[in-house]
């Protein structure tokens, strides 16, 4: 049986152990947090083939407006 007088738990230690391993624990999910941010990133960027793609089609056109602009000569 439960006693309904007691406090529900709160997330700071009573003791110095404690207090380092609360800090031991959120520096962990700070750090959890940032490897899910950069997969998130990594997973939403264009793939390779995309990039080079992208990067051979704006070489050619640089070239085509070059020859334009130039005239051929």
């Amino acid at each position: 049986m439960v006693d309904s007088s007691t406090k529900p738990l709160n997330r700071e230690p009573a003791c110095g152990a404690g207090i380092e391993l609360a800090q031991r624990v959120y520096g962990l999910e700070d750090s959890d947090k940032r490897q899910w941010e950069a997969i998130e990133r990594i997973q939403n960027r264009l793939p390779s083939w995309a990039t080079l793609l992208i990067s051979v089609l704006t070489f050619f056109l640089g070239i085509a407006v070059t020859v334009a602009t130039k005239g051929g000569q």
